[in-house]
């Protein structure tokens, strides 16, 4: 399961830093540094499918007790 975890955190990074380019230019990620954010709706569209997508990608029944307080929190849901 950790590395279906890692499979999902690295596609989810790259997505994020592609929609936060000044997030990853903070973090050392150079690949943007000539991007800005989109403001526009689509943008803000486009930032929610990425959370979303991250949490819809994994699979909690799937994960050890102390990956699912975790998934929990991030989720809202208390431990």
């Amino acid at each position: 399961m950790i590395g279906e975890v890692a499979r999902v955190l690295d596609t989810w990074w790259d997505r994020f830093l592609a929609i936060e380019p000044r997030f990853a230019t903070a973090v050392g990620d150079s690949r943007l540094n000539d991007v800005l954010p989109d403001p526009a709706e689509d943008g803000r569209a486009e930032r929610q499918r990425v959370h979303a997508g991250l949490l819809a990608a994994i699979d909690a029944s799937r994960l050890a007790p102390e990956e699912r307080r975790a998934f929990g929190a991030s989720r809202g849901a208390g431990a």
